[in-house]
C-alpha cells in the first residue's frame, strides 16, 4: 500500500510490477503518440506507472537504455508504430510488437555520443525556452514603460 498525504493506494494487483526504477524506459503504448523516456537515477521512491504505460528493463549489457529509448522515438520506429498499432477506438501498440522492434545494434561509444548529443539539443531547447519567456517578459516591460 502507499500512503501519503492526500491518497491511499491499495492496487488489485503487486505494486512492484508498477513501480519504476532507474533506467527503465517508460513507452506509452495508447494514444495516438507513442513515446519513450529513460527514467534518470533521480527518481521518487515508490513510483507507479499507470496502465497506458509499458515498464521496459534494457537486459542486454551491449544496449543503453537512454540510446533505447531515443531510438524507439525516431523516425524508423515511429513508422514501425503506425504499421503495428491495433484498436478500433483507442489505438495500442501490443508486447508482441513492440518487442519485435528492429533495433539497430551499435557499439556502446556510438551509443553514448548519440545519447550525449540528444541530452545536449534537449538543454538547448531548454534554454532558447528559457530565453524566450525572458525576451517577452522584457518587451512587456518595455511596452508598459512606454505608456507612462
Amino acid at each position: 500500500m502507499i500512503e501519503g498525504p492526500f491518497l491511499q493506494f491499495s492496487p488489485n494487483r503487486k505494486p512492484e510490477l508498477y513501480e519504476i526504477q532507474s533506467n527503465d524506459i517508460l513507452f506509452l503504448a495508447r494514444g495516438t503518440e507513442h513515446k519513450a523516456i529513460c527514467v534518470g537515477s533521480e527518481i521518487a521512491p515508490n513510483l507507479l506507472a499507470s496502465s497506458n504505460f509499458y515498464i521496459i528493463k534494457v537486459k542486454d549489457p551491449f544496449m543503453l537504455p537512454c540510446f533505447l529509448s531515443w531510438y524507439m522515438n525516431q523516425k524508423p520506429a515511429r513508422e514501425y508504430y503506425e504499421v503495428n498499432t491495433a484498436g478500433a477506438t483507442i489505438s495500442y501498440i501490443s508486447k508482441p510488437a513492440l518487442a519485435a522492434l528492429p533495433v539497430p545494434v551499435i557499439p556502446i561509444e556510438k551509443q553514448q555520443a548519440i545519447v550525449k548529443i540528444a541530452q545536449l539539443r534537449d538543454r538547448e531547447r531548454v534554454i532558447e525556452q528559457h530565453l524566450s519567456r525572458l525576451r517577452d517578459r522584457l518587451v512587456d516591460k518595455q511596452c508598459l514603460k512606454a505608456l507612462e
